[in-house]
This record gives C-alpha cells, sequence and structure tokens, in this order.
C-alpha cells in the first residue's frame, strides 16, 4: 500500500493515471523466462540460423541495459543481416528497455508506420 492508504502502485514522479507495470498481476511471470532461460535456448535451436523476413522493425531506447550489452553500429548491422525486411530502425534518446510505456506516443507511431507500410 501506498502512504496515501491506495493499493495502487505507482512510481514516483508519475500523476495517478501513470500505472505501474505488474502492480496487479506481478513480477513472476516476467522472472519465469530468465529462470527458464536455459531450457528457452534448447527449445529455440532448431531456429538457429534462420533469417526473419517478414516486414519488422527496431524500437529502442538509447538507456535500455539489453540494448547497451551490444555497440550501436554492430547491432544495427546484424539485426540488418538477421531480420531481411528491416522497415526501420529506431533508437530513442534517454529511453530505457520499457519503451512503450516511457514513450508510448513515438512506440504507437513507428508501429502504425510499419502497419501502413505492408497493407
Amino acid at each position: 500500500m501506498s502512504r496515501s492508504g491506495s493499493s495502487k502502485a505507482t512510481r514516483p514522479g508519475c500523476s495517478a493515471g501513470c500505472g505501474f507495470p505488474f502492480a496487479e498481476r506481478g513480477f513472476t511471470g516476467s522472472l519465469n523466462w530468465y529462470r527458464n532461460i536455459t531450457r528457452n535456448w534448447e527449445l529455440t535451436t532448431s531456429w538457429a540460423g534462420h533469417l526473419i523476413t517478414a516486414p519488422a522493425m527496431f524500437i529502442g531506447g538509447d538507456r535500455d541495459p539489453v540494448v547497451n550489452w551490444y555497440d550501436p553500429a554492430v547491432l544495427r548491422q546484424v539485426m540488418r543481416a538477421a531480420v531481411t525486411n528491416l522497415t526501420s530502425y529506431t533508437m530513442l534518446t534517454d529511453a530505457g528497455h520499457w519503451i512503450q510505456q516511457e514513450r508510448p506516443a513515438e512506440t504507437s507511431a513507428a508501429l502504425i508506420d510499419l502497419a501502413r507500410s505492408v497493407s
């Protein structure tokens, strides 16, 4: 519960309507992905070396720790090689891992642009 007596979780600096991921259902499902990571790799070995040929886009944040494991130029180059119909590659400044929550307008606009380009 928050100090106001509400059980609705909010992040510091957010208005009441901001919401907080996982406030209602918890974080167990997301953690289970990582708890099962070895099995996930085993289940996807048959896809190794396959290319993604469907129209796709990348939108990420320059403060995303997952993205920052890679040199941005190398990430883009490797992605273009594996995703043969990469329609756009966008790296948003001052955004992290939860791009759709952190930058909803830009994320929605990019998704709409992708949908329009393939319809």
